[in-house]
């Protein structure tokens, strides 16, 4: 995916992808910071994740070195930390905030689903780094398991809004009723 960060509709001419591209990591990675967990793990993680998510923009992917590009970069492993933390924050810390649901059906449906979209996460860049070293240049491949983790760490912030929303969990951490 990083490969359209060079996307030019005209030859020579500053890409705009790389404009779109570089903003939307930033935001991203500065809404993170921003974002108070509900634990001092899940923060800590979280302001992570934020800073490998503004350093994959900052450290492009290597370009123009064909086969002879590094196996290892900045950009890849700030990439791979990035969708590690994310996967770890929903398989690990996702459930800190399930007790407050009445159901314990909800609850464990809320479980099972953190921890399918943490593998997803956390295989995603994996699967993408395999295809594109041993495999070689399977571009589509590649650009579809990190379209696959990009979509499942979008999934789980609307899942996780929803579960915040049904039990109420950040209203009682402003009113001081939860400790945060």
């Amino acid at each position: 995916m990083s490969e359209y960060y060079f996307a030019s509709p005209v030859p020579g001419a500053d890409p705009p992808m790389r404009v779109w591209f570089i903003g939307l990591l930033f935001v991203i990675g500065v809404f993170l910071i921003l974002y108070r967990g509900f634990s001092v793990r899940e923060n800590l993680l979280l302001n992570l994740a934020g800073i490998f998510g503004i350093c994959i923009a900052l450290f492009p992917m290597p370009w123009g070195c064909a086969k002879d590009c590094p196996a290892l970069s900045m950009h890849r492993i700030s990439a791979v930390l990035f969708f590690a933390c994310i996967a770890y924050v929903s398989i690990r810390c996702a459930r800190e905030t399930l007790y407050l649901l009445d159901d314990e059906r909800l609850r464990a449906r809320y479980r099972r689903k953190y921890r399918l979209i943490g593998l997803v996460m956390l295989l995603s860049p994996i699967l993408a780094l395999v295809f594109a070293e041993l495999i070689g240049d399977m571009r589509k491949f590649v650009f579809v398991f990190e379209t696959l983790g990009i979509w499942a760490f979008a999934y789980y912030w609307w899942t996780k809004s929803r579960e915040l929303e049904r039990s109420g969990a950040e209203f009682l951490a402003a009113q001081g009723k939860i400790e945060i």
